[in-house]
């Protein structure tokens, strides 16, 4: 009877031992080994380009938008841009179903780069501000505009396409620079009519108040072979 009472505090024992080494190794793995990136964003997405078809030009108004961004992740990383591309078919090319290509205008945000810590959660508030290329233009009623010319597929077209795509640049200490379109738009719309609208990307659900956060990166690994 001793002997049994011996072994089976002997296999407690043991058990016991063995569950304390898995929750520290698991405990190390997670705290030392372990690392993830989680950063998101979530976008009022209020910018819209207005076609002027006697000018075959689009005009872009500088208003303000918000940004919330949040770091679930375990490392820090920094957001380095934002900006707003107008994409237009060409000849040799036309819109892609992901995001803007690589041949579309591009109108930077006067958003600073700044670093996102984990758990943090910030709101940004920015403005178009355009490019060296694409400048800030006042009209006669006082108002500011940015001008992007039509395409040449469309300033000979009697309806044109476009799609409006919001890029955020990031940077984590895995990934040197990584780009993530937040929201895109198309559109097709002709001088007679309104045309024909929608999102074809979008984090929301069509409600401003319930927009849903957009990932930029989901990432784990180990780091020693990170």
């Amino acid at each position: 009877m001793k002997l049994r009472k011996i072994d089976v505090k002997a296999h407690v024992s043991l058990g016991v031992a063995v569950a304390a080494l898995a929750l520290s190794s698991f405990s190390f793995y997670t705290t030392n080994l372990r690392i993830t990136d989680d950063v998101r964003v979530v976008s009022n997405g209020g910018q819209f380009a207005a076609p002027d078809f006697q000018k075959k030009e689009f005009e872009i108004y500088p208003t303000d938008s918000q940004f919330i961004f949040i770091n679930a992740g375990a490392r820090p990383a920094i957001t380095s841009g934002i900006s707003l591309l107008i994409d237009q078919p060409e000849s040799v090319s036309e819109i892609p179903r992901s995001g803007c290509g690589r041949f579309a205008s591009v109108v930077n945000f006067d958003a600073q780069a700044f670093v996102l810590r984990p758990g943090d959660m910030l709101a940004r508030s920015a403005a178009l501000i355009g490019t060296k290329e694409l400048k800030k233009e006042t009209r006669e009623n006082g108002r500011q505009v940015i001008v992007v010319p039509f395409s040449q597929q469309n300033a000979k077209s009697e309806k044109i396409r476009f799609k409006l795509c919001v890029d955020v640049a990031f940077t984590t200490p895995s990934v040197e620079y990584g780009v993530t379109t937040i929201t895109a738009f198309e559109d097709v719309l002709d001088s007679s009519s309104l045309g024909y609208a929608g999102y074809v990307d979008y984090a929301g659900d069509g409600v401003k108040e319930q927009h849903r956060p957009v990932q930029l990166i989901k990432r784990t690994g180990l780091v020693y072979f990170d």
